[in-house]
């Protein structure tokens, strides 16, 4: 199909060597071909204990128990992460702030909160009716939900990125302006859309923190102060999660 151009993972897994003193740390790379882009997602060490080495990603249980002290959030808006966690979408799409630092934006870290921003125009801009945004405290902050990342790379085709829309409630409109959206200087890569397939987890309880200038800027991700951030609990079923990832797969032309 042509409207489909990204091709499809390397079957075989690369790995580096980093040794310091004594030790020596190798890290697992996935290497994805996309048309005229390459991704390198890093991956995390197979489990070999488990049948046939099945890897980590492949989440069995509903409840996660990643440590509760992860002290890094990736900024969304608030009705995306609503929509997040109430399991009416599974991607993040995002083109990269200015703020970014000279690395440029990336999905970056494996498991995340969800920070919730609030930007007066979302409204307009989701796939749903009826809907306004939730209450916001002037001087704190509530993270409901975390995120466990699952593959991660850049849509270079802007017929693809509209092929998801079943796994997402950003307006078509949405797609369009971040995927041509730069700097003066082409910072952010010029026309494209960074994409990241996401298990979503709702905290139990909420954890409410007290806003901080940290918080703030044209950026992606903050750290948070360490804390204990509740039990996670996925808020799809295993069945469903695994139906929207054989989508996900089917369009970009993936294997997980």
């Amino acid at each position: 199909n042509p409207l489909y151009k990204i091709h499809k993972i390397c079957s075989h897994r690369r790995h580096k060597k980093h040794k310091r003193g004594n030790c020596i740390r190798v890290t697992f790379f996935r290497c994805v071909r996309l048309v005229h882009f390459v991704a390198i997602t890093p991956l995390k060490p197979l489990y070999l204990n488990t049948p046939a080495g099945i890897s980590n990603l492949l989440l069995k249980s509903r409840v996660r128990e990643y440590s509760k002290t992860m002290p890094i959030a990736f900024k969304e808006w608030a009705l995306v992460c609503e929509a997040l966690g109430s399991g009416e979408q599974s991607l993040l799409l995002r083109k990269g702030g200015i703020a970014e630092g000279k690395g440029g934006f990336g999905f970056d870290h494996d498991e995340f909160y969800l920070f919730p921003t609030w930007f007066h125009g979302q409204v307009e801009k989701i796939r749903k009716a009826d809907i306004a945004l939730p209450e916001q405290a002037p001087d704190q902050v509530t993270v409901s939900y975390a995120a466990h990342l699952e593959w991660s790379g850049r849509i270079v085709d802007k017929e693809t990125a509209h092929c998801l829309s079943e796994l997402h409630v950003l307006d078509a409109s949405v797609i369009e302006e971040r995927f041509v959206y730069d700097t003066g200087s082409g910072s952010l890569g010029g026309n494209g859309i960074n994409v990241a397939f996401v298990r979503v987890y709702r905290l139990e309880p909420a954890t409410t923190l007290p806003m901080q200038a940290s918080f703030g800027g044209c950026r992606s991700w903050v750290e948070l102060p360490e804390g204990d951030f509740g039990t996670m609990v996925s808020v799809l079923s295993d069945e469903e999660h695994g139906r929207r990832k054989e989508v996900f797969a089917r369009v970009l032309g993936l294997t997980f």
